[in-house]
C-alpha cells in the first residue's frame, strides 16, 4: 500500500496557510492654489523674485484606516509665465482633533514639463472641516531644487511657498 503523505502535506499546507487580508484604503482629493517667493543665484548675486503662481490636484491616500500618515501624489501646474508641470510625492504626518487637523510632510517635487527641476520639499499645514467631508486646507512650503535643466551648474533654487485650497474626504 502507498503511503499518504504526499497527498496529506499539500492538503494540509491549504487549508492551514491563512487567507491574505485586502489592504483598506480611504481617500481624498484637494485643489489649491498658491505663490509665494523664489530665491537663487544664478551669477554672482543672489536673486528674490515672486514664484510663479501654480495650481496642485492631490489624490491623498490612507492604508488600513491609519489616519496619522497620508500618502499623496499630486499634480502640479505652474500657471504664471512660462507653463510647468510637475509631479510631487508627499508624505505627511497628521494630527488630528474634531473639525481641524495639523500636519507635516516631506515631498520630493519634479518638474519635468518644459524643463526639468528636482528637489524636496518640507510643509506644514492646516486642516478645517467646514462640513465632516469638506474642508478648507493652508500650507507653508518651502523647496531647495538642486538638480535640473532649469539650474546654472553649481546651484541651487529656494522657494518659499503658500497654499490655499479645498479637500474632499470620499
Amino acid at each position: 500500500m502507498k503511503s499518504l503523505k504526499p497527498l496529506l502535506v499539500p492538503l494540509v499546507l491549504v487549508f492551514s496557510v491563512s487567507v491574505a487580508q485586502a489592504q483598506e484604503m480611504d481617500t481624498f482629493l484637494g485643489l489649491s492654489l498658491g505663490t509665494g517667493m523664489t530665491m537663487g543665484k544664478p551669477g554672482d548675486a543672489m536673486q528674490i523674485k515672486r514664484s510663479p503662481v501654480f495650481l496642485e490636484v492631490d489624490v491623498g491616500l490612507v492604508f488600513d484606516e491609519d489616519f496619522d500618515w497620508e500618502w499623496t501624489p499630486s499634480l502640479i501646474l505652474e500657471v504664471d509665465g512660462r507653463v510647468a508641470l510637475g509631479v510631487n510625492p508627499t508624505v505627511k504626518r497628521v494630527v488630528r482633533f474634531k473639525w481641524f487637523s495639523f500636519y507635516g510632510g516631506l515631498g520630493v517635487p519634479f518638474f519635468f514639463a518644459p524643463y526639468t527641476l528636482l528637489g524636496l520639499e518640507a510643509a506644514i499645514g492646516g486642516i478645517y472641516y467646514i462640513i465632516p467631508k469638506f474642508a478648507a486646507v493652508v500650507e507653508f512650503r518651502a523647496n531647495v531644487f538642486f538638480i535640473g535643466s532649469d539650474l546654472p551648474d553649481g546651484s541651487a533654487l529656494a522657494k518659499l511657498d503658500f497654499a490655499f485650497g479645498v479637500r474632499v474626504d470620499l
